[in-house]
């Protein structure tokens, strides 16, 4: 079974409406205009419900609030969690605050400390977790989280 976000007019239509390019180029704008259509009634009502939202829905807010960083593969209650900090994660990009709540929700409990701190390199920092990082794949995508967030 097709979820509502899943659904194309293109899978509705008759085959002989298929055959007419014409008509898929119409169709396909309508299944366009009408998933927009879906995402604004999605931020509209859901966005304070967030918690009881199936996972399509968060992950298309998530698309509608350009989340800087978003992986599909996170688990829904992650996924919650950057959707629902998205806002002020913006305010606040290129912040401490920003790199340590974003790694925190991904990787667990982060904690960014700066240069001056640790008498390191003028505008370097350290960023430490308590996530596993088992792996090539799960430092370059931390590697990829805290680029998206710091101060460049």
């Amino acid at each position: 079974m097709k979820r509502l976000n899943d659904l194309s007019l293109l899978d509705l239509a008759h085959g002989s409406l298929l055959t007419d390019e014409e008509m898929k180029k119409i169709l396909n704008v309508v299944d366009i205009v009408l998933n927009k259509r879906i995402v604004e009634r999605i931020k509209e009502t859901d966005l304070d419900r967030i918690e009881e939202l199936e996972e399509w829905k968060v992950d298309y807010l998530a698309v509608e609030l350009h989340l800087d960083f978003y992986d599909n593969k996170l688990d829904l209650e992650k996924k919650r969690e950057l959707v629902k900090t998205s806002v002020l994660n913006h305010m606040k990009k290129g912040t401490v605050f920003a790199v340590e709540t974003v790694c925190s929700i991904i990787f667990g409990g982060a904690k960014v400390e700066e240069w001056y701190k640790y008498g390191g390199n003028p505008y370097f920092f350290k960023v430490s977790t308590l996530g596993d990082m088992n792996n090539d794949e799960d430092y370059n995508r931390a590697l990829k989280v805290i680029n998206e967030y710091k101060n460049t």
